[in-house]
């Protein structure tokens, strides 16, 4: 018997094939996958999507959340193919969950890294805040991300479901509030952020998973 599957392997970005393969693959894959490890009597399936299928962060232009925090029910407005194979991922984990009542929990992604990786990449949006607009400064650390998969391994939960995994934060210095001044100031504002606060809601994830992001950046 297959315990669980967490499918990892996919095109992870844009512009490494063209669209119609980015999309093709990515799709393809998530649903010889997800419906085989079903078929086999699997009894969780935990898969990788991304904050991509809102569709902000890939877009061929600026788009603007509707409201901030973003939560895993703002409106797709996706207009690149590689937030749509996240799309389609997620739709496809929730039809495995109808045919073959397997519990499937899709995790929504933003950056994720750690270690150089990590620094690198602070590097380069701490010399310009605005290039990382698009992802609305969300990141993870690499080890809250394998602690947030375990967590959708082992507690108790039926059904499909789309979580946020996201670091409480922004990888901006600026603080929040200026970030949506300056940058959203169209999008509606749903409660009070604090000083650097994310613009991704994390609700969801901690109250049905219990998990909460340990490692920071601030610090360090």
């Amino acid at each position: 018997r297959i315990d669980a599957v967490v499918p990892l392997a996919a095109i992870p970005s844009p512009r490494q094939l063209s669209e119609s393969e980015t999309l093709a693959q990515n799709t393809l894959v998530s649903y010889l996958v997800l419906s085989e490890a079903a078929r086999r009597g699997v009894a969780r399936i935990v898969v990788a999507s991304s904050l991509a299928a809102v569709g902000i962060a890939w877009a061929d232009r600026d788009l603007s959340p509707l409201y901030l925090p973003v939560d895993e029910e703002h409106p797709i407005l996706a207009v690149d193919s590689y937030g749509l194979s996240k799309v389609f991922t997620e739709q496809i984990a929730a039809f495995v969950t109808r045919r073959w009542s397997v519990p499937t929990v899709c995790l929504r992604l933003p950056f994720v890294g750690d270690g150089a990786r990590l620094a690198n990449r602070l590097e380069e949006i701490h010399a310009n805040t605005a290039d990382n607009r698009r992802e609305l400064w969300g990141w993870i650390d690499t080890r809250d991300v394998a602690s947030a998969v375990v967590a959708a391994l082992t507690t108790d939960l039926t059904g499909h479901h789309v979580i946020n995994i996201v670091a409480p934060d922004t990888v901006a210095y600026e603080p929040t509030e200026k970030l949506i001044t300056v940058h959203y100031p169209s999008a509606e504002r749903r409660g009070p952020l604090a000083e650097h606060a994310s613009l991704y809601d994390t609700t969801r994830s901690r109250e049905l998973l219990g998990f909460e992001a340990r490692y920071g950046w601030r610090e360090a």
